[in-house]
C-alpha cells in the first residue's frame, strides 16, 4: 500500500457498493437434515396486493448459496423486484464523484487534526496492526474511514459484496420490472450528513468493537437460518443501543426515518393487484419501528414464510 492514491482509488468503488448495499452482513448456515421451519421471509397482504419482504444480507461468503427454496419460489411468483438501490444500473462516475465530494476533507483539513487524541490513537493502532498507512485516511472524513475499515474487516472474514442477495436476485430478474426504494444519492447524503462529532463517535465505536464482529456475525447468521427475528433484533439493534446509547441518532436516521419513507412505497404496492418481492437490509424489518410492525399497524396481514424440505434447505 505504498501508493496511497492507488489505495484510495481502489477503495472508492468497493466502498460505494458496500454503502449502497447497506452495512449488515450475515452469512447463511445451511439447515440440517432438510428440516422445515421459518425463514427470514415475510408475506404482507392487504386487499388484492401481495408484498414479500426478504431480510437481506449484502456481503456473503462464497458458499452462501443456494438460498432456501421458499425465497426463490416467492421471487418467481412476483412481477416486480424491489431493492433499496439498483446497483447494476448505477452511474458509477456520478456516484463516485459524489462520494469524493461528500467524503473528502476540504482544504488543508486532515483527519489527524480533526479527531480527538483518543480516537486517533485507536485508529493508529488499527493501521499498525493491519498494515494500512494512516496517510491513506488523512484526507477522508470519519464516516468514510469507518466504512473502509468495515470493508477491510469483512473481507478478512472471507465475505464478498459481489455475492449479496440483492445482486443475486438482480441477476435473476430477467423480464421482471425492477423498482428502487431509494436513490444512491440519498444514501450517500445520509451518511455524509451526520455531524463531525457523531461521525467520530461512529468510527470510535467501530474500532473498539472489532473484536466482537466475528462473534456477532456467528450469532446473527444462526438467527437468520432459524428465521428468528427476535434474536436478530437483539444482536443487530438492541445490543448496540444498550452498549452505545450515544449512537441512537444514527439508528434513528439509518433505520426508523428511512423505514417510514419505505413504508409509503410498500403501501402503494399493496393497493394494486400485483405481487412484489422486496429485498431489503434485515435491520429494516426488525423492532417496534421496523417495517413488519409498521405494516401490521396499518392493518396488513403479515405472515412469516416457512422453508420446505428439499435441496438447498
Amino acid at each position: 500500500m505504498r501508493n496511497l492514491s492507488t489505495f484510495r482509488r481502489q477503495c472508492v468503488p468497493v466502498l460505494l457498493a458496500f454503502l449502497l448495499l447497506h452495512v449488515a452482513a450475515f452469512p447463511q448456515e445451511a439447515a440440517k437434515d432438510g428440516q422445515a421451519g421459518p425463514c427470514f421471509l415475510w408475506k404482507a397482504t392487504a386487499g388484492a396486493g401481495t408484498v414479500y419482504l426478504l431480510g437481506s444480507f449484502h456481503v456473503t461468503p462464497k458458499d452462501f448459496y443456494p438460498l432456501p427454496a421458499a425465497m426463490e419460489e416467492a421471487f418467481k411468483a412476483a412481477k416486480f423486484l424491489v431493492v433499496e438501490c439498483n446497483v447494476k444500473n448505477l452511474d458509477q462516475e456520478k456516484a463516485q464523484k459524489l462520494m469524493e465530494e461528500k467524503g473528502a476533507l476540504p482544504g488543508d483539513e486532515t483527519l489527524s487534526k480533526k479527531l480527538s487524541k483518543e480516537t486517533l490513537k485507536t485508529l493508529e493502532d488499527y493501521c499498525t496492526q493491519n498494515g494500512v498507512p494512516l496517510a491513506a485516511f488523512e484526507k477522508l472524513k470519519p464516516w468514510v474511514v469507518n466504512m473502509t475499515v468495515q470493508i477491510l474487516e469483512i473481507h478478512k472474514l472471507g465475505y464478498d459484496e459481489k455475492l449479496g442477495i440483492d445482486l443475486h436476485f438482480l441477476d435473476e430478474a430477467g423480464d421482471k420490472q425492477i423498482l428502487e426504494l431509494e436513490s444512491p444519492e440519498a444514501q450517500i447524503q445520509l451518511m455524509a450528513g451526520f455531524s463531525d462529532d457523531l461521525q467520530e463517535k461512529i468510527l470510535k465505536q467501530s474500532l473498539e468493537d472489532l473484536a466482537e464482529v466475528k462473534v456477532d456475525i456467528n450469532t446473527a447468521f444462526k438467527a437468520w437460518k432459524k428465521g428468528d427475528a427476535a434474536a436478530m433484533e437483539e444482536v443487530v439493534l438492541a445490543k448496540n443501543l444498550r452498549k452505545h446509547p450515544e449512537l441512537k441518532p444514527v439508528f434513528t436516521a439509518m433505520l426508523d426515518e428511512r423505514n417510514l419513507k419505505m413504508l409509503e412505497k410498500i403501501e402503494g404496492y399493496l393497493k394494486g393487484p400485483d405481487t412484489y418481492f422486496v429485498v431489503i437490509g434485515a435491520g429494516h424489518l426488525l423492532g417496534a419501528k421496523g417495517l413488519l410492525n409498521l405494516l401490521k399497524q396499518k392493518g396488513c396481514k403479515v405472515e412469516q414464510m416457512q422453508t420446505a424440505k428439499g435441496p438447498g434447505q
